[in-house]
């Protein structure tokens, strides 16, 4: 794992944050040759929780370290000790998330979000390649920059089919993480490890809000009954067929769902097949 002149901590003044999220900060500094680099760091002071958010951070540098460099996933710049604790230094990227992104433009043209899809299914499909999934895929969780969407957050990521070491802490009570929002139904009612399809899903969601500009799933005050879960894509089943896009739009993200009479996907090559296949009919029409 490489490291950056970040072990030189009095160098660091940790000013400017330019991110935060529940248990971590994201602060600006300066890399080798005073280039802009983002470091983030545990923020939780709580002696019950610091140990989670702290491995959190660990196994982000565990995992991006391992990753061979994609155009569309944030690239590890090193690991950070600072006096606060470990901390993982990444890209700085400018930019907006994908959430206020797509939500500010009220929904994106269908080629544009299209071709934006594309580059991120590419980044989850480069991970899935190397045996790891993101287990977080959110529109909070990725960069719209101008050079297309970046993926990043790589907190609960693990390899397919396994279980952090915090969520098995308590075997007989098992920690779900995660936005319930982007679950999966299987992930929240068994609460499963998470597999490829996982991340599938969760792509299908994120594809339908940048075409409408709405929220797909609605689980923000916490994980519902089972039975409130499949009304609720039974409602997203019709929403997805009265957005105004062409068919093989609203195929792909039923597809990635899990709402197609089509079936479901068994491979990233297929979804970025017929991703093509999607802009390649739109652009002959």
């Amino acid at each position: 794992m490489s490291a950056i002149g970040i072990r030189r901590v009095r160098n660091f003044t940790f000013e400017h944050p330019v991110g935060e999220g529940g248990t971590a900060k994201v602060y600006l500094e300066k890399g080798r040759f005073g280039r802009p680099i983002a470091v983030k760091i545990s923020t939780i002071v709580d002696p019950r929780r610091r140990p989670r958010s702290r491995f959190y951070i660990e196994n982000e540098s565990r995992v991006l370290a391992g990753l061979s460099r994609h155009p569309n996933i944030i690239r590890f710049e090193g690991t950070a000790r600072t006096e606060m604790g470990p901390g993982v230094a990444l890209q700085y990227l400018e930019g907006e998330d994908l959430h206020d992104y797509i939500f500010r433009k009220r929904g994106l043209p269908y080629r544009s979000a299209l071709l934006l899809f594309k580059g991120l299914a590419s980044a989850v499909a480069h991970i899935h390649e190397q045996g790891i999934v993101h287990a977080d895929l959110k529109p909070g969780n990725i960069r719209a920059t101008k050079e297309g969407l970046i993926l990043l957050d790589f907190a609960f990521a693990r390899p397919k089919g396994k279980r952090l070491p915090v969520e098995v802490a308590d075997p007989e009570n098992p920690l779900l993480i995660g936005t319930p929002s982007y679950l999966s139904p299987r992930r929240i009612i068994y609460r499963c490890a998470p597999v490829n399809e996982d991340d599938w899903l969760a792509l299908g969601l994120i594809l339908y809000e940048m075409l409408s500009g709405k929220k797909a799933i609605d689980f923000d005050k916490g994980f519902p009954a089972a039975q409130d879960i499949y009304k609720t894509y039974q409602e997203l089943h019709r929403n997805i067929n009265l957005l105004p896009i062409p068919k093989p739009g609203k195929d792909l993200i039923k597809k990635l769902i899990g709402l197609s009479k089509l079936g479901t996907y068994l491979s990233d090559a297929e979804i970025l097949k017929d991703i093509d296949q999607a802009l390649g009919n739109l652009q002959v029409a």
